[in-house]
């Protein structure tokens, strides 16, 4: 079994308002993540940080929708109208339709899984279900066990980065 992290997350110019100790497994995804939701409250990350090898933090500030406009707004709404509580972790996926994000695909991830779903993060373009995406945001969802990935279409088959 591998050893718990520490990890906290700090609200920017505050405190810490959450924390939990954890697998590594899981650090790397929470990490990885652009945003978390916690306790039906959406954290924009700013920046990872270490104090020591087994105490990590997550600074955020609460969500704003001017960044990712016109995505914002959607992305927002499909998180708080998403949740189903589950055991097992997922990875759900979300298509821009040019008006909102519709669910695309959805995948659970038992917990000897969870480092491989971390490495669809570090690469801003996927296929799913034969459509070449791109990464356009993604929020760990702590209240559910998800991981929501947010993506639109290639129109031209290449992908781009995600913020």
């Amino acid at each position: 079994m591998h050893p718990l992290y520490q990890l906290a997350y700090i609200e920017e110019g505050a405190d810490v308002f959450y924390e939990e100790n954890i697998h590594v497994e899981e650090l790397f995804i929470r990490q990885l993540a652009d945003a978390t939701l916690i306790k039906n409250r959406l954290w924009e990350h700013t920046f990872n940080a270490a104090s020591s090898k087994s105490h990590l933090a997550i600074h955020a500030v609460a969500w704003s929708e001017d960044p990712m406009e016109p995505y914002s707004a959607q992305i927002s709404k499909t998180v708080f109208a998403h949740c189903a509580v589950g055991e097992v972790f997922q990875l759900k996926w979300y298509g821009w339709n040019e008006v909102q994000f519709d669910l695309w695909h959805q995948e659970l991830v038992p917990p000897a899984k969870i480092l491989h779903a971390s490495s669809v993060l570090l690469n801003h373009g996927y296929v799913i279900e034969d459509r070449m995406t791109t990464i356009l945001y993604a929020v760990m969802d702590l209240d559910c066990r998800a991981m929501l990935l947010f993506v639109k279409k290639d129109d031209d088959g290449s992908s781009s980065t995600h913020s």
